[in-house]
């Protein structure tokens, strides 16, 4: 626990027994600004707040926190939730704890779960939409760049003897592969322009559904933005850069 104000239990006050902390989330729900300032009355016994902590998570990271308020005093619970000394044997803690607990009650069969566990399995969607994205987006990446790559190849083909033409009136190979490549930056860009809005539009749809959450900023699309283009740069340069070194010589020869 991090405490905001006040202080934790403690076997030093006698009237901790009618003590009760509360979290971040119950303060502002009920308005505590002091410690001195409210009672929270239960079961017809008023408890007195003797500190406020920092909101922890302990139900579902994809809600809210609830307000929570934590006595003292041993209630009826159908599990307990205990912290274990990091430094010792995981194994030698859990033998401890489960000696102590066939000794209040033999007849109850001791199990246990991790916390962080717990919380994988809330994630293993999301880890496994998050796989399946990134190999169809490799897929997708792979597809676009080998069909632009034959769009190029043909299209420089194509191109051939006028690229002979202007080698032999002085053209340089620098000037040759801005002609060629200067088309598909264009066409990139536009593409870009054309998704980037979209792409915001569902990603803020997505992310409405989680309280905890990242907020999408400009570098994201500049940095997609700027992948985008060196991709699209790297497939048509070869070609771009083949065709401009070509002897035109051989280009020419069947004109």
């Amino acid at each position: 626990w991090n405490f905001i104000k006040g202080r934790n239990f403690s076997k030093d006050f006698k009237t901790d027994s009618t003590a009760v902390i509360l979290n971040e989330a119950a303060a502002k729900f009920m308005g505590v600004t002091d410690l001195n300032s409210k009672q929270l009355s239960r079961a017809g016994i008023n408890y007195h707040i003797v500190g406020i902590i920092q909101n922890t998570l302990s139900e579902s990271p994809f809600k809210s926190i609830t307000p929570t308020a934590y006595f003292l005093k041993f209630l009826p619970k159908n599990k307990i939730t205990l912290q274990l000394d990091e430094n010792q044997d995981v194994r030698q803690n859990l033998k401890a704890i489960a000696t102590a607990f066939n000794r209040i009650d033999p007849d109850l069969i001791f199990d246990y779960t991790f916390t962080d566990q717990e919380y994988a399995k809330e994630f293993q969607q999301m880890e496994m939409i998050k796989s399946l994205t990134s190999l169809f987006t490799g897929l997708a990446i792979l597809i676009s760049c080998l069909g632009l790559y034959a769009l190029v190849s043909f299209l420089t083909e194509q191109r051939e003897k006028e690229i002979g033409i202007r080698k032999v009136l002085g053209a340089s190979e620098l000037g040759l592969w801005r002609l060629l490549s200067t088309e598909y930056i264009w066409l990139t860009g536009i593409g870009f322009l054309l998704a980037a809005p979209l792409a915001y539009l569902l990603m803020e749809s997505w992310l409405e559904d989680y309280v905890y959450r990242i907020s999408i900023t400009w570098t994201v699309f500049a940095i997609t933005g700027l992948t985008a283009l060196i991709i699209t740069l790297l497939t048509v340069s070869y070609q771009a850069i083949k065709a401009t070194l070509a002897n035109p010589v051989k280009t020419l020869r069947s004109e």
